[in-house]
């Protein structure tokens, strides 16, 4: 949880990650033409698939690998070991791909959300009372409930898998990450604060006036994880850059020390 810190770097490839993936209690590093996963028995990194080209989003369920760059998606159904390019429903994108349980999410910068319920196959469109104008940044699930933040629109919710989305608050602000622990939702606005709610979104707490002056000054907070009930949060401040973290749901703050 952020308490102490140690370097995993056994078999680990040169490189830049693209991203971070967690799923089915392992982690996943996406690089420029590979996925590797972390083996915590053997403490090293496995190559777990091939990629055919840069991928800066993956996600995975059981039956099916799904990547995406600049305007390609990807789809594997032997671990990596062939790829197929879909797209039937998905033209001319920027975005990152999401899964949760059977169903797939597709989030465009400027087109809104997408779902599949066909392993990637098919994708269809749903943005029904989303703001139009708006551009979409980060997607988060709470059971059966989907969360969506956005430039200039705040934040959505939707109860139906995204047939139907209505607003939960910040309309007019530009909101970016957001996190979540299955119960509990945190999200950071455009001007650097980081606010939580307890209730689905129905209401939220402003964490940021939380944060002591002591630790930092004039910070701008960039994202945020949730793991079980602590918050941890990167920053940008006169102090540098480095990570916060709260055990109590925001109520208290301090820094890691790596």
């Amino acid at each position: 949880k952020g308490g102490a810190w140690d370097t995993l770097s056994a078999g680990f490839p040169s490189g830049t990650i693209r991203d971070l993936v967690r799923y089915n209690s392992k982690v996943y590093a996406i690089f420029a033409d590979a996925i590797y996963g972390y083996d915590f028995s053997n403490r090293s990194w496995m190559q777990y698939a091939s990629i055919p080209s840069a991928m800066t989003s993956v996600a995975f369920n059981d039956s099916v690998i799904l990547g995406t760059n600049s305007y390609s998606l990807w789809r594997s159904t032997d671990k990596g070991n062939t790829w197929s390019s879909p797209q039937k429903g998905l033209t001319n994108f920027v975005g990152y791909i999401y899964e949760s349980g059977e169903h797939l999410f597709f989030l465009e910068q400027w087109r809104g959300f997408y779902l599949s319920s066909d392993d990637g196959r098919n994708w269809q469109q749903q943005n029904n009372g989303l703001t139009p104008s708006s551009s979409y940044y980060d997607l988060e699930t709470i059971g059966d409930t989907l969360f969506l933040s956005s430039g200039g629109g705040g934040i959505f919710r939707s109860f139906d898998m995204g047939l139907s989305w209505t607003s939960v608050g910040f309309q007019g602000y530009n909101l970016g990450d957001l996190a979540c622990n299955g119960k509990d939702l945190v999200a950071i606005n455009g001007g650097g604060g980081i606010y939580l709610s307890t209730n689905l979104g129905l209401s939220w707490a402003d964490l940021t006036p939380r944060i002591n002056p002591s630790l930092l000054t004039q910070f701008h907070l960039t994202n945020a994880l949730f793991i079980g009930d602590t918050i941890l949060t990167g920053y940008r401040a006169l102090q540098g850059t480095g990570i916060l973290k709260s055990t109590d749901l925001g109520e208290n703050w301090k820094k890691i020390q790596f």
